[in-house]
């Protein structure tokens, strides 16, 4: 069982991906960003891909117990392909742009009824047909319907917003990103030399009323530990998914 949550979650994150949710917001399905901020997103040179989507669900009859359950859709463009090659059509066809037609990943089709190539989903006042069933590698996503972002954001009523920006970086952002952290590293480094390196403090035991005078050492291997943590905490790279 770990082996295979690893397998569909953790090792879906990519080192040149990222995520890019509003301030407050704690997972995609609150998550919104307008229009305009997506267009800034999508000009930053930082980023070769931009894919803003709509994150929702819709209900879907599980095989064998009938009992509805709530399946993740996702609104996307062509930049979402982009971004995941890793996403690849193994029966039907994509999706049309514009088109109430929906792709299904070949877990969730598995799993839940009336996902077949050829089947009618119902999404609130919208009927959608499912046109073709993907791979993406075993991740998460084969557990994901997607459809036309235009054609998610008008049945959602999220016409004016998308949930989540999802960006892959570009080749040289991480090495830029690297540079600028080992900079600041090396640069607080001697700030803390310069400044902390011998002074000297006190403390004192008020049971015992005895003080102990120390120096600071700021040590090669406090340094190296520094570094470290400044490296790890760089703008781009560490921690994206």
């Amino acid at each position: 069982m770990s082996a295979g949550f690893r397998s569909a979650l953790v090792e879906t994150a990519k080192p040149d991906r990222g995520l890019i949710l509003r301030n407050g917001s704690n997972n995609e399905m609150d998550g919104w960003i307008g229009l305009q901020e997506l267009a800034i997103l999508e000009a930053y040179e930082g980023f070769d891909v931009t894919s803003g989507e709509v994150y929702t669900t819709l209900a879907a009859p599980k095989r064998g117990t009938g009992t509805a359950v709530d399946v993740v859709c996702r609104g996307v463009t062509a930049a979402a392909f982009a971004l995941r090659p890793e996403v690849r059509i193994v029966s039907g066809r994509t999706l049309v742009p514009g088109r109430n037609e929906i792709i299904v990943g070949v877990s969730a089709a598995r799993q839940y009824a009336g996902l077949d190539v050829g089947d009618m989903v119902q999404a609130r006042t919208a009927t959608l047909e499912v046109v073709g069933h993907f791979v993406a590698e075993g991740t998460a996503v084969e557990s994901e319907i997607w459809m036309d972002r235009a054609i998610g954001q008008s049945v959602f009523r999220r016409t004016a917003t998308v949930s989540v920006a999802r960006v892959k970086l570009a080749p040289d952002v991480d090495v830029k990103a690297t540079v600028l952290a080992l900079a600041g590293g090396i640069l607080g480094a001697a700030v803390a030399y310069a400044v902390l390196d011998g002074y000297t403090a006190s403390t004192l035991n008020p049971a015992a009323g005895s003080q102990l005078a120390f120096a600071f050492q700021v040590t090669p291997e406090s340094i190296r530990l520094s570094l470290g943590w400044a490296m790890h905490s760089r703008p781009f790279g560490a921690g994206t998914v």
